[in-house]
């Protein structure tokens, strides 16, 4: 899969940029970086391509993170050392962020959920709650033994 008529797939043309965030809505992925790249793909799809300059495919790094670590649920994704993603919903649902734990600058309670705020000045709002978000980021960091 090409990627706004560049001649490489996205697993590549990724591969040395930061991502910050990624969101699945109405079977469209956008993956926000120093700019927006919107994809006709299921994120689960997107994954995949990402996976592939590590030599890895998403559903094996799933089956292998399973098993060390006894999580089922809302895998974290880490790429390479700057990008480890935390899913906020299930990879399956109908619409997805994925945020990049390494790029938050920090957390502000709303009414009704979270807002995200990223290195870079940009913020997202997640319809859960922010301690929970922080207990998602802790067990990801854990695991990975990754220290930020």
């Amino acid at each position: 899969m090409l990627i706004n008529n560049i001649k490489k797939p996205i697993g590549f043309f990724f591969y040395d940029k930061t991502i910050y965030y990624i969101t699945y809505e109405q079977k469209i992925t956008r993956i926000f970086s120093k700019d927006v790249y919107k994809i006709h793909h299921h994120v689960t799809y997107v994954c995949n391509e990402l996976f592939i300059p590590y030599l890895k495919t998403f559903e094996g790094y799933k089956q292998a993170y399973q098993k060390l670590f006894h999580q089922h649920v809302l895998i974290p994704i880490v790429l390479n050392p700057s990008n480890i993603f935390i899913p906020m919903y299930g990879y399956r649902s109908k619409s997805n962020i994925l945020l990049n734990i390494l790029e938050i600058h920090g957390m502000t309670k709303d009414h009704y959920g979270c807002i995200i705020h990223f290195l870079n000045g940009q913020s997202i709002f997640v319809n859960k709650t922010c301690q929970s978000i922080k207990k998602q980021m802790n067990k990801a960091l854990f695991n990975h033994n990754v220290i930020k």
